[in-house]
Order: structure tokens, then sequence, then C-alpha cells
């Protein structure tokens, strides 16, 4: 590279492959800029970092997945959930892991992925209906990044919005919880057993963390579920 341009440098065959890297960084760093412009400025390595970071996508879930009045563990297997990062058994097939596809949940025979698991296998379907209709929910979806969106979008107050994004991530939990139990002890606790053990969690937890300012008709709704 002596007296060379480093700007029209590329990197030979012959190189190892840690330079080649840094080469094909400096190449990517290159299309993103006015080279004449970004050399009259002093250099910061994090200035580089953020031209060549990948435009992050904005999500609408994540107050709702990681909301205060839930408890840690339900908040990141739900965050598993969404980005479709748990080990459902449709990934393991992709893993090259040799196993039966068909849901743990329900008789169907249809195979465990994502968007079976929660919530559209009639026994973790039948648990949502049944806390739907606790909350009070209105949501149609049996989709959970919907429900999320809806939890999102809907016109009520932070306080409920807060206490159905609680009962979501517990109730995902619950499923993801179900299924494991039923693959590596047979055992499978019946829906009536799961939700209601949901109510009483939720509610625990909210009382809690109360907050200081909470209306009337927020508190009174909380104290009739």
């Amino acid at each position: 590279m002596k007296d060379g341009n480093w700007w029209d440098y590329q990197a030979t065959n012959q190189e190892s492959w840690y330079w080649k890297q840094i080469v094909a960084a400096k190449n990517q760093l290159k299309e993103t800029i006015d080279i004449q412009h970004f050399a009259q400025r002093k250099y910061k390595i994090s200035d580089g970092y953020e031209l060549i970071l990948p435009t992050q996508r904005r999500v609408t879930w994540s107050n709702e997945v990681w909301g205060r009045f839930n408890t840690p563990k339900h908040s990141f297997i739900e965050w598993s959930a969404v980005q479709n990062r748990l080990r459902t058994k449709d990934r393991l097939q992709r893993f090259q892991m040799l196993i039966d596809p068909s849901c743990s949940l329900c008789t169907q025979l249809l195979p465990e992925t994502h968007d079976h698991l929660f919530f559209r296998c009639p026994f973790s379907a039948g648990c949502l209906k049944h806390v739907k209709e606790w909350l009070s929910w209105g949501a149609c979806s049996s989709d959970l990044q919907q429900l999320l969106k809806w939890i999102h979008k809907a016109k009520i107050s932070k306080f409920r919005k807060k206490v159905l994004a609680a009962a979501a991530a517990h109730l995902v939990y619950s499923i993801w919880h179900s299924r494991n139990d039923q693959i590596w002890n047979n055992h499978l606790e019946v829906q009536d057993v799961i939700v209601q053990r949901v109510k009483q969690n939720v509610k625990h937890r909210i009382e809690l963390f109360w907050p200081k300012k909470i209306g009337p008709k927020d508190r009174d709704w909380f104290h009739s579920l």
C-alpha cells in the first residue's frame, strides 16, 4: 500500500482473512459516504460503525413485552417467541434433528411452529379464550404479534394496557412451560389449571407493583377481576 490510495486499494487473494475483512468493511463504508467530506473530519471508530450498522426496524411490541408488570422470565420467553427464536420442533428439524414434528399440546397432529403454538393450537387457543374473557379483552386475533399490536394501539388506559401485557406474557410462558413438561415428563396440565395460575400470578404481581396514581375506574376494574 506504500504511496497508494487506501480508498482504491483492494486486497489480493494472498492476504490474510482478517485483512480481507478490514478491506471489505472499508469498501462497504465507501459506498455510504462522500469520501472528500469524510476525509476532512477526525475519524472515530464509532462513526464508521454507525454508518455500516444495518438500519434497525422499529417494533411496536417492545413496551408490551418488557412491561413493568411483567415477570422478567415471562418477558424473555415472550420476546423469544415474538422473534421466532424458541426451539420449536420445526426449528429443531432445520438443525437436522430427527423428531416428531407434531404439536405436543393438541391431538390434531399439526406441525409445531411459533404461529401454531401461539395461539392457533386448539389447546393454547382455549387458554387464550379464557384469559380474554377474564380481562374483557376485545381483540379478535389469535396471533401473538397481532395481540401485542392490539394492546399497543388500544384506546384504553396505560394501566389496563400493562395488565393485558402482563397476562399475555404469563400465558406465553405457561404455554411454553406446558409444552416442555409434556415432552420431557409426559405430563400436560388441563386448561383450567393453567388459566387459573395465570390469573393468580398476574394479580399478585400487579399488587406488588401497584402504581401510586390510578384512576377509580381502573382500580374498580382490577379488583373485579
